[in-house]
């Protein structure tokens, strides 16, 4: 079974009880007997129950922010790893780790999207369940590397509506000219990212929900798309903005679903910025990282243990040595 649910919602574990049998067999379809065999490898190893945060408490224990109660159903890709980008937009890390969690509940599902479709909690499970199906089938986790340019960039996520004002953020930064034009490739890069991540997840929720019988719209589907053209002059550049219709044009559900596990291959088609040698060592780099899976809890125990050989280390301890000292030089002052 690949579809996983081991949270405490009573009205969730009803719903998956009732229609798991047909929602896995359909995945199967979906996805063809490689792909599901491989989600369900990594489902059964990584979603336990501490995956699930089943109140809005315990996410704001594990989360430590304070989040807004209205907060809607979430699909959470947690890393232990810092991607950075150097100025030739090379990725510096080999390697990176990632755990999957889910925030859902009644209260939660009143405030998503999937309340809009259906009256049944399962839809909302669904949506985020096809945000983990991509970010575990992918070589690399699409949101993951979304997540470390918008870090990058420093102005937050990079959406449609605000694309356009994120270009003239950037533009007006006091920086080289250079730098600039490679951080609006990086957010122009972000917002393809995001707008494949959620639509791509629709499109899987409308294959799979359709099999319990739930109804859901696309209505951007196979619309042409436009783009509108801006001269941004602090970057020197006529930039393309996407302005309307589906990214996908041209191809049909299941084959979006395919294209999408392997996005990184397929991004290198679909980006609109010129072939910069800042973008190539971005996209090269970026397939050269190993990526992990592990449970939350495994990477916990993982983050423990490095900390603790860390501490006995040779560099770890001259490092406090030379703290000691310099904390009694302060004393002696």
């Amino acid at each position: 079974m690949a579809l996983i649910y081991k949270g405490t919602v009573d009205s969730l574990v009803q719903q998956v009880g009732k229609y798991k049998d047909r929602i896995n067999e359909r995945y199967q379809q979906v996805l063809g007997d490689e792909n599901y065999k491989k989600l369900e490898s990594i489902a059964q190893r990584v979603l336990v129950p501490e995956s699930f945060f089943n109140t809005y408490e315990e996410l704001q224990r594990f989360t430590r922010e304070n989040i807004p109660i209205e907060t809607p159903s979430k699909f959470m890709i947690l890393t232990d790893s810092s991607l950075t980008v150097d100025e030739s937009g090379k990725i510096k890390e080999k390697k990176a780790r990632a755990g999957f969690g889910f925030y859902i509940n009644e209260e939660s599902f009143k405030y998503s999207g999937s309340s809009r479709i259906s009256e049944k909690i399962i839809a909302s499970y669904i949506h985020e369940f096809d945000h983990f199906v991509y970010g575990a089938l992918q070589k690399t986790p699409m949101y993951l590397v979304r997540n470390t340019i918008v870090k990058q960039l420093g102005y937050g996520p990079v959406q449609l509506e605000n694309l356009n004002e994120y270009l003239f953020k950037i533009e007006k930064e006091k920086s080289p000219l250079e730098i600039r034009k490679n951080k609006g490739i990086l957010a122009i890069q972000s917002y393809i990212m995001e707008e494949m991540w959620e639509n791509s997840t629709r499109i899987l929720d409308k294959l799979i929900l359709e099999s319990i019988g739930i109804t859901v719209s696309l209505p951007f589907r196979n619309k042409e798309r436009r783009y509108g053209m801006n001269y941004f002059e602090g970057l020197n550049s006529i930039i393309q903005i996407p302005l309307e219709g589906d990214l996908f044009r041209g191809l049909d559900d299941n084959e979006v679903v395919h294209q999408v596990i392997k996005w990184d291959e397929y991004m290198n088609l679909i980006g609109t910025c010129a072939k910069r040698d800042y973008l190539i060592n971005f996209w090269e780099s970026l397939k050269q990282i190993q990526f992990e899976v592990d449970s939350i809890p495994e990477i916990e125990r993982l983050n423990q243990e490095e900390w603790r050989e860390h501490r006995q280390s040779k560099q770890y301890k001259k490092k406090q040595e030379l703290h000691n000292k310099l904390k009694k030089r302060k004393k002696r002052k």
